[in-house]
């Protein structure tokens, strides 16, 4: 075998060490100076992404305020037509906020609701008087209203119906108008 003989000589020597010298220059460039930007773009990018996803739960929270203050506005609606036509009266505002839930998915228009008289029967618990007129342009959503309150939450009796057909001769516009008198019972358990 052949022993190979390495032998530094003075510009082989500062070759090397330049080359060493240099590799650690770059090696301390890339620790000291590139390595924190990294970490901090890093960083940056992760709170970004933070601020994003915290932004996309705001923007739904705000949909979700928006969709709440637009109930609010139907339910304010609602409540002021029903203290239009209806007595201040509890029990007969929560019937006649009944009738009109009934009458908007009929298709139909209330045009006028009373409780004219409550009476009380020991017997057969409370007996609550109502006349109700209302408005369809169909003959068909009529009788559905009035197959609904036939079916309504508290045991409803139908004592009047009078229902009359006119047409607008200028607009040509056919309405069926519909009033009733009748009574919801209650019964009061023990």
């Amino acid at each position: 075998m052949r022993e190979i003989d390495l032998k530094l000589t003075k510009s082989t020597t500062k070759i090397i060490l330049v080359v060493v010298l240099y590799v650690i220059i770059v090696l301390a460039f890339l620790w000291y100076v590139v390595k924190p930007d990294v970490q901090r773009l890093n960083s940056l990018d992760s709170e970004i992404w933070n601020q994003e996803e915290r932004l996309n739960l705001l923007l739904t929270a705000q949909q979700k305020i928006n969709s709440i203050q637009k109930d609010i506005s139907d339910f304010n609606d609602r409540i002021a037509q029903l203290s239009n036509i209806l007595p201040s009266q509890s029990n007969e505002f929560l019937y006649g906020e009944e009738m009109l839930i009934i009458g908007k998915k009929d298709n139909v228009k209330i045009t006028q609701l009373d409780f004219p008289k409550t009476t009380q029967t020991s017997a057969q618990g409370n007996n609550v008087s109502f006349d109700v007129s209302f408005e369809s342009a169909n003959l068909n959503n009529a009788m559905l209203f009035l197959n609904s309150l036939k079916s309504f939450q508290q045991i409803t009796e139908l004592d009047n119906l009078n229902i009359s057909y006119t047409k607008d001769t200028k607009t040509n516009e056919k309405k069926y108008l519909v009033s009733i008198k009748g009574i919801i019972y209650l019964y009061q358990g023990k």
